[in-house]
């Protein structure tokens, strides 16, 4: 064996390079001299209620001891299963909820489906506002991890000065020697860096992927990189600036793409590829590694041909196909797949399995409102009848009502769906609105057509609801040939005679009077609308209209980024709108 010790210089001579290799992990392990442990005097971690401080605090007795050792796995060596026991019920408390590896309560499942949403979203990216992910990775992130830092976050979270102690013992008090080539080293002592496979090292440091998200401008990125700088300098790790990167989201022009790489000295790439071993561009058909393919199943519905491919490769592998032998299938798959006490082998349906963890992730997104990734879910409103009016997010807002009203204790414990806060006429209920709202949110309010329709149900922002959508698009497609049914069109085929407006009553009923003229419609865009836009705003013909609202890039109004979807379902609500009264009229 030889390796190149020097910048141009093999050695094959194995003492010298025995000793160098261990010099290299006697380097890596020692603590940096100039690293600051100094961290800010706030408290970064909430208060622990006496229950959880005593749990803490009490002496490890025999019985705690012996569960710990009867519940690691046979083949498993004993490690420091009785700390990370006792710190397991306080990590939800004291680790925020975007870090949700090694939490319990929380799967890793949770970040990849929130990742893979912003990065969706940012596809998809209009207005002035543009967004940048940032992929950090750190090096060797367990193997520089300084002590001192430990014990000071330790300190910080307040815990008990005995658990702090069996901590930091147990953190401190290995060594280290390097097998080489059969041959072990003279042990040395650590003095940073926490033990890979041990059940505490994982508590210890929760930091799996680290992704950051935020607005693509210069003082949001100098916050970013200060903070880094900072967690650097106190826990000795370094950010690896060849193997992190960039992603900007469409809208965000060249000159400010290339300020922000510059700065941070940070590739920019068009893929992020993967986080967490799972694909980040939303394609089932690139499954991942076969080690995190378990990952990928509980976060996106996995196309059948692929889930067919699979599992005739582990029938090949079962039954020894190749392709220099075939081998005889006894068994078919289906009675592989019964379970072992059914008398198969407990082999699991590829698609079975992914279509229970998608209904599992359905689940959650009912009950499971503590998520990071529900709670930043937006919502399409179709007939309201699903959506939390309080709770979930759906008004052009980057907050759920319930943080934004006048009396935040009284509605925590409101349930009421958006439909039912719509009056018997079809429009808000302005009077208790106004009473809970300040003005900026019931402008919002008025930018937004209520519910009308039933047959399109609520969905999640940028799910497909194939029905209800391509109505739409239908009917945007008949005003720009003026062909949808208002009376001057009845009287055209002819089907009726009278062509005047049945709620004004004596002006024509054509597309124009419909949708831009009538008051009530006028009074719409007129809310939406700057007044000084108005008259130019209305002044083309129809057909002229509905195109350049459908194209626009820049949002006539601040009320909304994503103008041509806003716009069509303000023509689409005052459509049906007019039927539904038109029909009572009748």
């Amino acid at each position: 064996m030889a390796l190149k010790i020097d910048s141009d210089m093999w050695c094959d001579d194995q003492e010298i390079l025995k000793d160098h290799v261990n010099e290299f992990y006697k380097k890596l392990f020692t603590r940096d001299p100039l690293i600051n442990q100094s961290l800010n005097n706030q408290k970064p971690f909430p208060e622990l209620s006496q229950d959880h401080w005593n749990w803490l605090n009490k002496y490890f007795d025999n019985i705690e001891i012996k569960e710990a050792l009867l519940n690691m796995s046979p083949l498993k060596a004993p490690g420091l299963d009785v700390i990370a026991n006792r710190l397991k019920p306080i990590l939800p408390i004291v680790i925020s909820n975007s870090q949700t590896s090694f939490v319990p309560g929380r799967v890793i499942t949770d970040n990849i489906i929130l990742a893979q949403e912003v990065i969706h979203s940012m596809k998809k990216k209009k207005g002035r506002k543009g967004w940048i992910v940032i992929k950090i990775d750190l090096e060797k992130a367990y193997d520089r991890l300084d002590w001192n830092f430990i014990k000071n976050t330790i300190e910080k979270m307040n815990l008990p000065n005995k658990i702090m102690l069996a901590i930091m013992n147990c953190t401190s008090s290995m060594t280290i020697q390097i097998n080489w080539n059969g041959e072990l080293t003279e042990p040395f002592k650590p003095s940073r860096g926490i033990r890979h496979g041990d059940p505490l090292s994982s508590y210890l440091f929760v930091i799996y992927d680290l992704i950051l998200f935020a607005e693509a401008d210069i003082s949001q990125i100098e916050v970013i990189q200060n903070t880094l700088n900072r967690f650097c300098y106190s826990s000795g790790h370094k950010v690896n600036l060849q193997k992190s990167n960039i992603y900007y989201s469409n809208n965000v022009d060249t000159q400010t793409r290339n300020s922000i790489t510059n700065m941070l000295n940070i590739k920019e790439v068009d893929n992020l590829e993967r986080y967490l071993g799972v694909p980040m561009k939303n394609n089932a058909r690139q499954i991942g590694s076969p080690l995190n393919i378990d990952y990928t199943m509980q976060s996106i519905l996995i196309p059948k041909g692929v889930c067919n491919e699979l599992e005739r490769l582990t029938r090949n592998f079962i039954w020894g196909n190749s392709n220099e032998h075939k081998g005889v299938h006894l068994v078919n798959w289906e009675t592989l797949c019964i379970p072992i006490k059914g008398g198969g082998q407990g082999l699991k349906s590829l698609r079975s399995q992914n279509e229970a963890f998608i209904f599992k992730l359905a689940y959650k997104l009912i009950n499971r409102t503590d998520l990071l990734w529900v709670q930043n879910l937006c919502w399409n409103i179709g007939n309201g009848k699903q959506v939390e009016f309080w709770h979930d997010k759906w008004l052009d807002s980057k907050e759920p009502l319930s943080r934004l009203c006048n009396q935040q204790r009284e509605v925590q414990n409101d349930r009421s769906k958006v439909k039912e806060w719509i009056n018997q006429n079809g429009t808000w209920d302005w009077n208790r609105l106004t009473k809970l709202f300040p003005d900026q949110i019931i402008n919002m309010f008025k930018a937004t057509p209520p519910p009308v329709d039933e047959s399109i149900t609520d969905s999640p922002a940028g799910s497909s609801q194939k029905k209800g959508f391509s109505r739409v698009k239908i009917f945007l497609w008949l005003i720009g040939r003026n062909k949808i049914l208002t009376n001057s069109e009845r009287k055209r085929r002819p089907m009726i005679m009278d062509e005047r407006c049945p709620m004004c009553g004596y002006e024509i009923e054509d597309i124009n009077h419909t949708l831009r003229f009538f008051p009530k419609a006028l009074t719409i865009w007129t809310e939406v609308i700057d007044n000084k836009n108005m008259d130019q705003y209305l002044r083309k013909n129809i057909e002229e209209w509905i195109i350049e609202n459908l194209e626009i890039t820049q949002s006539p109004t601040s009320r909304t980024e994503n103008w041509p979807t806003f716009f069509s379902s303000i023509i689409w609500y005052i459509w049906k709108r007019r039927i539904s009264i038109c029909l009572i009229l009748k």
